[in-house]
């Protein structure tokens, strides 16, 4: 599907300017909020290329390249990172593990959608660096060796998580502080730590002074800055962390076959204690006071605390920024969750490894078996995660609109019930590819002077300027009736116009504002003919989204049919 937001995307990737100019230009991408990820615009401009190509040909395929490129590159990253760091696990358990994720339904409509390249492409440079950390830590890398390698590449993959979206930029830090209390315990990871801090300090210099020069320089106007700044009312309101401690919890079910978090609580609980006693017990035939590696267990709370705490910051202010992460249900189910839910399967694998060792081989057919049913049960919850998708504030445009885009684009015949950007990206793909234009039979778009369609009263209405064009469209000559709706004021006389020549009149004598049909005959070559609308009174602010929308009339997009 096409996500509403990605058209605007798209028409601004394959406008007429320079590359620099598209991908500098966070005021037609972001609608002005800077937020210091081009790296991703770029990504995403090459998605649009990709996208426009097919386009011509004639075909329609809603998958960018970059979700194919993320999907592989995250399973490319966990085979070779957990085979590598994690050869204990054997290789059905680590595959197993990736299939819990893969099956997960956040998985799914993240990849489904025409979106951003943002997180799906954070989530393989994040498991990539949390590999890599582990590998280097870990007990067979006590050596100091190979400490530049380890800050060039903690800086570059730390460098590339925060170009590519700010949520990289925050889990960077995480990563930063989990490095500092391992040194504070081991006196290690030094190098690693360096990297991660001069990753986040060079961002943040890119952020606050060279990203907004550049943008000043190409495309001549400073960004704003409006979504990084958080007033410290916010960030001290409780309410938008007890929002996040209730969204946490819910991703974890999602991803974990939709079961009861609590039940894995228990579950862990269960394990942990059983652990305890069983290193106790042995401790005390050894003649030991107690099981060793206490500082370890410490180190391992601090970290968990350590992740705990910054997910349910970083999701509290996602809250504050963006209400429709909490408000809209399918905004549970789709993008926002997807890197912490790959965290928490890294977590898992970081768990059964530990496991493994106490682990016989009854013990690995139970963890086997229930990772597979978490899989099973991940499937079978797609068809109630899409019914509540279906249900939600956002999703359900979306789904009806792509369809009827896709339909439209496919079988040359406008859905007259798709609107808005949408209907834009139709007339938009059509002038873009001579095949799918050829499909078209018949048409009526709306050309300069009318606004962005809505829906109104179950049907299609735009509000004109005091002069605005339709098109008619047609594959064959000959006579066509158009037949349609203005929306006028009391006095207001709107005449039609073809070639200059006035063909029709449609007045309004009654009080207050309301419907005026018109009904013409028109003898049309192949091709386009453009029809002009002209009103006698003066326009005035009939109120948009975002900004004053200037009108003098509406107009119900009429029906083009061909006479016998």
């Amino acid at each position: 599907m096409l996500e509403e937001e990605a058209i605007v995307f798209l028409n601004r990737y394959l406008d007429e300017r320079t590359v620099l100019q598209k991908v500098f230009d966070p005021h037609g991408i972001d609608f002005g909020n800077y937020q210091a990820r081009e790296l991703s615009y770029f990504v995403d401009f090459l998605d649009a290329q990709v996208f426009a190509r097919l386009l011509r040909a004639g075909y329609v395929l809603f998958i960018p390249p970059s979700i194919v490129a993320a999907a592989l590159l995250t399973w490319a990253v966990w085979g070779w990172g957990s085979g590598r760091v994690f050869p204990a696990v054997p290789a059905t358990t680590r595959s197993l593990l990736l299939l819990v994720l893969f099956t997960n339904y956040v998985y799914l409509t993240t990849m489904g959608l025409f979106y951003r390249a943002t997180k799906p492409l954070v989530v393989p440079v994040l498991l990539g660096f949390l590999f890599y950390v582990w590998w280097r830590l870990g007990p067979s890398r006590t050596g100091s060796g190979g400490a530049a390698r380890d800050f060039v590449v903690a800086f570059l993959l730390g460098s590339l998580m925060s170009a590519l979206d700010r949520q990289g930029f925050f889990y960077v830090l995480v990563i930063g502080g989990g490095l500092a209390l391992y040194w504070l315990f081991h006196r290690r990871s030094g190098p690693l730590l360096v990297g991660c801090v001069a990753a986040a300090a060079v961002n943040t210099a890119y952020n606050h002074w060279l990203g907004p020069w550049l943008i000043h320089a190409i495309n001549r106007y400073w960004p704003r800055f409006n979504v990084q700044r958080t007033p410290f009312r916010k960030l001290v309101d409780p309410e938008y962390y007890l929002k996040a401690a209730e969204l946490l919890p819910g991703y974890a079910g999602t991803l974990l076959g939709g079961f009861p978090v609590w039940l894995f609580l228990v579950v862990a609980a269960g394990i942990t204690g059983a652990l305890w006693l069983h290193l106790r017990r042995t401790a005390a035939a050894e003649g030991a006071a107690e099981p060793a590696g206490g500082g370890d267990r410490r180190l391992a709370l601090l970290l968990l605390l350590l992740f705990a705490t910054s997910q349910v910051f970083m999701f509290g202010v996602m809250v504050w920024r963006y209400p429709m992460v909490y408000d809209f249900m399918d905004h549970r189910l789709w993008y926002f969750p997807w890197p912490f839910q790959a965290l928490l399967v890294f977590g898992l694998l970081v768990l059964l490894n530990h496991l493994e060792p106490r682990l016989d081989v009854g013990g690995r057919r139970i963890v086997h078996g229930a990772l597979v049913l978490l899989a099973v049960a991940n499937v079978a919850q797609w068809g109630r995660h899409r019914e509540i998708s279906l249900h939600s504030d956002w999703f359900p445009k979306v789904h009806d609109q792509s369809t009827r885009l896709k339909a439209s684009l496919r079988d040359g015949k406008t859905d007259p019930l798709i609107w808005g950007a949408y209907r834009e990206f139709l007339h938009f793909a059509r002038d873009l590819s001579p095949r799918l234009t050829s499909r078209v039979t018949t048409d009526v778009r709306e050309g300069s002077g009318f606004h962005r369609t809505e829906m109104r009263d179950g049907r299609v209405f735009a509000w004109a300027r005091r002069g605005a064009v339709l098109a008619l469209i047609v594959s064959e000559p000959g006579d066509h009736a158009l037949k349609g709706e203005l929306w006028l004021r009391s006095g207001e006389a709107v005449t039609i116009s073809r070639e200059e020549v006035v063909i029709g009149k449609v007045s309004r004598t009654t009080e207050g504002e309301g419907l005026e049909p018109f009904a013409l005959t028109l003898s049309l070559p192949r091709g386009q003919t453009e029809l002009a609308f002209g009103s006698n009174l003066e326009e005035r602010d009939v109120g948009g989204m975002r900004y004053a929308k200037a009108a003098a009339f509406g107009l119900f997009l009429p029906q083009l049919e061909r006479l016998p």
